[in-house]
């Protein structure tokens, strides 16, 4: 009696547990099998809620974004405007200023709003978001399941200057036309050293231009730029060499940039970057000639950097990097001239590295590399002038490397190449002052290459390019210093390129 007592009261338990549950299957015992697929499927209905809820907080997200990009919208049509207004030669320099200012908060407060926009306190538009993997995207689950099916990833645009490039292309419009190309002097003084060029380069990784000065008979120094173009001595004294020129270059391959420096009656040095803008003799002596310019390349095509070393007097020589920045005499003896400077780059368009190397009071010479860094005259006797420095860049637009030439005492000159690395003289002739330094970059922000040429004991020039290679004098004269080299580079992060100048 008691085990049928016992066993219509478990039926009436479960008759009980059904009815205040609705359900069939309670439990396991239920129904083993009906179990196994009710548990699956409450544990699919409970994810698929969940992703419902993702979906909602992405579309919160998307909604937070809108909201910004839509002000950023409202600030670059308004930008635009003013660049418009600005373009027109009804406009005086004080109009422009004026306009610049407005164009410059504006860019500013479109800055603020990308980094001010956040979701969750994760932001939203600058383009720092990073997920837990680095995908550098969001990842959405808006399924029940782990599959690509189940997931949805997108990415927000990074909204800053920077990011939408304002910062390169549109950070000033103050330099519509020549008479805008205006250098101002910074007011500094960085030391006192016989100084003969400086090359600009982001040494300490902090994404700004500093620069490593070679000075004559002197240490050379590192200058550490604070980001707004002011720069502070990094207190390095680097050899007692009489240092005639440098290129920056990351000869070991870690990731940032070292120095080579050719000497004038020493051996040429390789200086190596700690990483942080700290210089340690590599203890490499190369050569004993009397080395007046350098130029960095991958010149036999191995993926590092290579190093063609312009002599005065003796032949030029050609340095081959073993990968880890120790270099070995290629044993080529090219020329014999006053070679005053080189420059590398791809001439006649076969894919390698040639040479242009100036001579002082003798023809400029082109020499061809055959692909695996062995060069030959290219039997071209450019001129006869007392040639100091050049640099190489495509100056007629259209599409090869032409050659700006600074001669001391005679016209500055410009070399056309006709595409296959035979020069013509373009019949110009800038200037007549001493020159001693070139370099070339597009100051006016038209699309084209200009010149700023540093001379001695008179004032720099800026020569600017009209688009087909034909240079006008912008009609500054900038300083009364004996000045050698000079580099081009946007040292105060405003988006034009800044000259430093080595005295």
């Amino acid at each position: 009696a008691y085990r049928n007592l016992s066993q219509t009261q478990f039926s009436l338990n479960n008759t009980l547990q059904r009815l205040s549950s609705g359900l069939r299957i309670n439990k396991a015992a239920d129904d083993s099998a009906g179990s196994a697929i009710s548990t699956r499927m409450n544990s699919q209905i409970t994810g698929m809620k969940q992703a419902n809820r993702n979906a909602q907080d992405t579309n919160n997200l998307l909604s937070t974004a809108e909201s910004g990009l839509s002000d950023i919208s409202d600030i670059l049509s308004k930008m635009r405007e003013l660049s418009v207004q600005a373009s027109t030669d009804t406009l005086n320099d004080v109009d422009r200023a004026s306009i610049n200012l407005e164009f410059q908060a504006l860019k500013d407060e479109l800055t603020r709003i990308s980094n001010a926009t956040e979701y969750n306190n994760m932001n939203v538009l600058n383009g720092t978001y990073q997920s837990d993997d680095g995908r550098g995207q969001w990842r959405i689950q808006i399924g029940a399941d782990n599959d690509v099916n189940n997931q949805h990833q997108f990415s927000l645009m990074d909204s800053t200057a920077t990011g939408l490039e304002l910062q390169k292309s549109t950070s000033s419009v103050e330099v519509t036309s020549v008479n805008n190309v205006t250098f101002t002097d910074s007011g500094q003084s960085l030391g006192a050293s016989n100084s003969y060029i400086g090359s600009l380069g982001d040494v300490d990784g902090d994404g700004d231009l500093d620069a490593f000065v070679a000075n004559r008979y002197q240490a050379n120094k590192v200058w550490i730029n604070e980001g707004n173009g002011n720069f502070t001595d990094s207190g390095q004294s680097l050899g007692t060499s009489g240092s005639q020129n440098l290129e920056l270059g990351d000869v070991d391959d870690d990731g940032d940039l070292d120095a080579f420096v050719a000497n004038r009656d020493q051996g040429n040095k390789v200086y190596i970057n700690e990483g942080n803008g700290n210089f340690t003799d590599s203890g490499q002596s190369l050569g004993s000639s009397g080395s007046y310019g350098a130029s960095l390349g991958d010149i036999d095509d191995d993926g590092d950097l290579d190093a063609f070393v312009a002599n005065r007097d003796q032949p030029n020589k050609v340095w081959i990097n073993d990968g880890s920045g120790n270099f070995t005499d290629s044993a080529q003896s090219l020329g014999s001239s006053a070679s005053r400077d080189v420059s590398l780059g791809d001439v006649d368009d076969d894919g390698d590295l040639d040479a242009f190397t100036v001579n002082y009071g003798q023809p400029d010479k082109v020499w061809v590399n055959d692909g695996n860094g062995n060069f030959t005259d290219s039997a071209q006797s450019l001129g006869s002038s007392a040639s100091q420095n050049l640099e190489l860049g495509d100056v007629d637009d259209d599409g090869d490397l032409d050659a700006f030439v600074a001669n001391f005492g005679q016209g500055n000159k410009v070399w056309i190449n006709e595409g296959s690395g035979t020069f013509t003289d373009s019949g110009q002739s800038l200037g007549s002052s001493y020159s001693n330094g070139v370099a070339m970059g597009d100051v006016d922000d038209d699309g084209d290459l200009d010149a700023f040429v540093s001379n001695s004991n008179q004032g720099n020039k800026v020569w600017i390019n009209e688009g087909n290679g034909n240079f006008t004098d912008s009609g500054q004269s900038l300083g009364t210093s004996e000045s050698v080299g000079v580099e081009l580079g946007d040292v105060d992060g405003d988006g034009d390129l800044d000259a430093f100048v080595g005295n």
